[in-house]
């Protein structure tokens, strides 16, 4: 399991407490496919957050009168949660096939309103440096690919791959600016 699973759920209650049903909804357009949100994998997660005390549950009963466990975030799991949202922990991965399952800092962006406008900033402007010298780098890849004569195919992917950063490096370029202004406002 990627931790990504783990931290959009703690974020996610952290937006409304809930219950495993509602979670699982919710969370699976989320993760990444290979995270499937089954009962197999959420209910064990929720567990293993309640022994650590990062989150807590409580019964409650529905208006169905069905019993159910209605999940809350607790005060260290707000830490740590915080924690991880501040860290660069996984910020530099390249996205896998998915602009957004497969790449993390996208999954923290759904939670950048938990940190200050400097921070925010401060996550864009940085993967935007990241995303400047992936783009360097796949052009130099791609220049050795033409002298090597590579398979077409294979630099039509990288094309993608060059066409995806510098989209990426727009819309981050576009985020900055934007908090800038609001920050100057």
């Amino acid at each position: 399991m990627s931790t990504n699973l783990r931290e959009t759920l703690v974020g996610l209650l952290l937006d409304h407490p809930n219950h495993a049903y509602a979670l699982k909804r919710i969370l699976a357009p989320r993760v990444a496919p290979a995270d499937s949100v089954n009962d197999g994998v959420l209910y064990p997660l929720l567990r293993k957050l309640e022994k650590e005390n990062i989150i807590s549950g409580r019964q409650d009963v529905s208006k169905s009168n069905r019993t159910r466990t209605i999940y809350t975030v607790t005060s260290e799991g707000r830490i740590w949660f915080q924690n991880w949202l501040e860290t660069k922990l996984q910020e530099d991965t390249t996205p896998i096939y998915d602009f957004f399952l497969g790449n993390p800092l996208l999954v923290k962006v759904q939670f950048f309103n938990q940190l200050s406008p400097e921070q925010q900033i401060e996550k864009y402007a940085a993967h935007l440096r990241r995303t400047k010298d992936k783009l360097k780098l796949l052009s130099e890849i791609r220049v050795g690919m033409i002298e090597r004569k590579a398979d077409s195919f294979r630099i039509a992917l990288l094309d993608l791959g060059i066409s995806q950063q510098k989209c990426t490096k727009r819309w981050l370029a576009e985020q900055v600016k934007s908090l800038k202004l609001r920050e100057n406002s």
